[in-house]
C-alpha cells in the first residue's frame, strides 16, 4: 500500500504537489510539443487580459491571489519578451495598467484552442472516477475552509485546548476571576460592573465561560446583560497564550452571535479580531489610556453602527 492511502491528510499537501507538478508538466510538454513558447506562469495573465483587455497591477495580483511582487516579476519577465506592456495612468502614476502588446495577442490566438482541448481532456480526467467529478468544488471547499481558519491556528487550538479547561461562572470561582478582572483595570479602566461585581457576576452566571489552567482562571468572556442585549468583555492574562482567549471567545461568540450588541478586548488581539468582523461586527474605535502603552478595541454589531 503506498503511503498516501497510509498517511492520507498527514500528507495531502506532498500528495497534491506531485499531482500539480505532474499536469504542469504535461502542460509544458503539450505547448513544447506545438512549437509554442508559453510558460505555465504566464497563464494566469493571459487568461485575465483575454476577459478583461487590461488590469492594473493590484487588480492582477488580487485576482491571481499572489503579492504584488509575485505579479511584478512574472509581469517585468513578459515585458523583456514584448507579450505585455505597463502604461501609467494619467490622473495616478503610481499605477499601473497592464495590457498585450500585439506579439502578446498573437500569442494568445495560438494558445486559446490548446486551453480548450486542456478543458476538454482534463473534464474527462474528472468524470472516469466516481469522486473526481467533485474534485473542483472540493478544493474551492477546502481553500474557503482554510481561509475561514488556517490549519496551524486549529492544530495549535487544538494543542493548547488540551492544556485548560473551560468552565461557566459559579461562586467557588470568584476570587480567580476578580484577579483576572483587576489585571484589565491595570491595563485599561474600571468597567461599570465592577463596583457591584460579585452580584454582577452572580446574576450574569450563564453570560460567563472562561478558561481554568493550573487551578487558574487565565481568560474569559465575560457578557453583561442589557437591555436584552450583551456587552461582551473580552480579558485573559498576559503570560498565557493568544490561542487561549481566541478559542473560548469563539465558542462564546458563535453560541450568543444574535445577543451580543458590543464586544471590548485588547487590540493586539489580531486573531481574536479578524474573527469578530468576520461575525459582522464593526471597529467603532480604539481607545488609549493615560498611564497603558495598551489599547482597547471596541466593537459593535454592524447594524447599530448604520
Amino acid at each position: 500500500m503506498r503511503i498516501f492511502d497510509l498517511a492520507k491528510e498527514l500528507i495531502l499537501g506532498t500528495r497534491l504537489k506531485q499531482l500539480s507538478d505532474r499536469y504542469l508538466g504535461d502542460v509544458s510538454k503539450i505547448y513544447k510539443k506545438c512549437g509554442i513558447e508559453f510558460e505555465s506562469s504566464w497563464f494566469g495573465i493571459f487568461f485575465l487580459l483575454d476577459r478583461h483587455k487590461s488590469l492594473t497591477l493590484s487588480e492582477m495580483a488580487e485576482n491571481m491571489d499572489i503579492t504584488l511582487s509575485g505579479i511584478s516579476q512574472i509581469i517585468l519577465a513578459l515585458s523583456k519578451k514584448d507579450l505585455i506592456v505597463a502604461n501609467t495612468i494619467k490622473n495616478d502614476k503610481r499605477k499601473k495598467v497592464i495590457s498585450l502588446t500585439a506579439k502578446g495577442e498573437d500569442l494568445l490566438k495560438r494558445v486559446k484552442p490548446i486551453w480548450k482541448s486542456i478543458s476538454l481532456k482534463m473534464n474527462e480526467i474528472l468524470l472516469e472516477g466516481g469522486h473526481s467529478k467533485n474534485l473542483l468544488d472540493a478544493l474551492s471547499e477546502v481553500e474557503r475552509s482554510f481561509d475561514k481558519l488556517s490549519l496551524s491556528e486549529r492544530v495549535l487550538l487544538h494543542i493548547h485546548s488540551s492544556k485548560f479547561t473551560t468552565q461557566k461562572f459559579s461562586p467557588k470561582y470568584y476570587n480567580n476571576l476578580k484577579k483576572l478582572v483587576f489585571h484589565w483595570i491595570y491595563d485599561f479602566y474600571i468597567p461599570h460592573f465592577v463596583s457591584d461585581l460579585k452580584n454582577t457576576l452572580e446574576k450574569n452566571a450563564e453570560h460567563i465561560l472562561f478558561a481554568l489552567k493550573d487551578r487558574e482562571v487565565v481568560a474569559a468572556a465575560i457578557g453583561i446583560m442589557k437591555n436584552n442585549s450583551l456587552n461582551l468583555y473580552l480579558f485573559d492574562r498576559s503570560d498565557v497564550e493568544d490561542s487561549i482567549l481566541t478559542l473560548i471567545s469563539q465558542r462564546y461568540i458563535e453560541h450568543n452571535l444574535q445577543k451580543i450588541s458590543s464586544i471590548e478586548l485588547d487590540s493586539d488581539k489580531d486573531a481574536l479580531r479578524e474573527f469578530i468582523e468576520e461575525k459582522g461586527f464593526k471597529l467603532e474605535r480604539e481607545k488609549s489610556f493615560p498611564d497603558s502603552a495598551k489599547k482597547l478595541a471596541i466593537y459593535i454589531k454592524e447594524a447599530i453602527s448604520k
